[in-house]
């Protein structure tokens, strides 16, 4: 980022519009801070994702343990 960062800053990163909603050093919250080595950690009170899958009609079948495939294909994912 090569500047100091605040609480309510926004910053452009990785193409994504973000705003700092916390900081903390050595596990104490602080207000403002600069320093080389940042951790990143993103998170998202609206993150929406869509899975598309091109599934077959065997898909809908049910597994020994009585499972349809498609709940298991589908759990993998969330």
């Amino acid at each position: 980022i090569d500047k100091g960062v605040y609480i309510s800053r926004k910053l452009l990163f990785a193409a994504m519009l973000l705003r700092v909603s916390g900081l903390w050093t050595k596990g104490e919250t602080v207000k403002s801070g600069v320093h080389g080595d940042w951790l990143y950690q993103c998170g998202s009170a609206s993150l929406q994702f869509f899975l598309f899958m091109q599934v077959s009609s065997e898909i809908w079948e049910f597994d020994p343990n009585g499972q349809l495939l498609y709940h298991d294909c589908a759990s993998t994912y969330y």
